[in-house]
């Protein structure tokens, strides 16, 4: 039987992270979505949506 090494199954995982996110960026931009819409369909304020930005920024410069 064939075993993953941890290494290898967190380099699938981020490959599939970043092809999935890839994906639903370019599903948001071929729609047209203003960022109003989506913020609402999100059910979030823009002041949410820049402190979420902020504090995953600010965790980059951390680690």
């Amino acid at each position: 039987m064939f075993f993953k090494s941890k290494q290898e199954k967190i380099k699938i995982k981020a490959q599939t992270l970043i092809a999935d996110t890839e994906r639903t960026l370019n599903e948001i931009m071929q729609s047209g979505e203003g960022t109003d819409k989506m913020l609402a369909r999100l059910g979030i304020s823009r002041q949410q949506a820049l402190e979420a930005v902020l504090a995953d920024d600010e965790n980059r410069i951390l680690s």
